[in-house]
């Protein structure tokens, strides 16, 4: 994603949270305190910060936030792609909700 911060936000199932839990706690992220989330933390090298809140949603913030969604969530979290590969800037972020709504 080109320039910008962006907000993508998913609602997870547990077991979801708990293998974004886990890949937050095992990967190359900066752990932080963030008011009610069970698990959160800056992924410098994404230019992104997550968070992951009890009631399972997944709040992913900044100018990679679409980069970090499609090479970690998609991949190692969700087992499934939920941004369109082509969508316009600005886009990303009502495909994102649109996907959250349909899980």
């Amino acid at each position: 994603m080109a320039g910008g911060s962006s907000t993508l936000v998913f609602a997870l199932s547990r077991e979801e949270g708990d293998a974004l839990a886990a890949v937050l706690a095992a990967g190359n992220y900066v752990p932080k305190r963030v008011p009610y989330a069970v698990a959160a933390a800056d992924a410098p090298s994404w230019k992104a910060n997550v968070a992951l809140y009890s009631s399972g949603k997944c709040v992913v913030q900044g100018s990679g936030s679409r980069d970090f969604v499609e090479n970690v969530l998609e991949p190692l979290v969700l087992r499934r792609v939920v941004l369109a590969p082509a969508q316009a800037a600005g886009g990303a972020e009502k495909g994102a909700a649109a996907a959250a709504a349909a899980a």
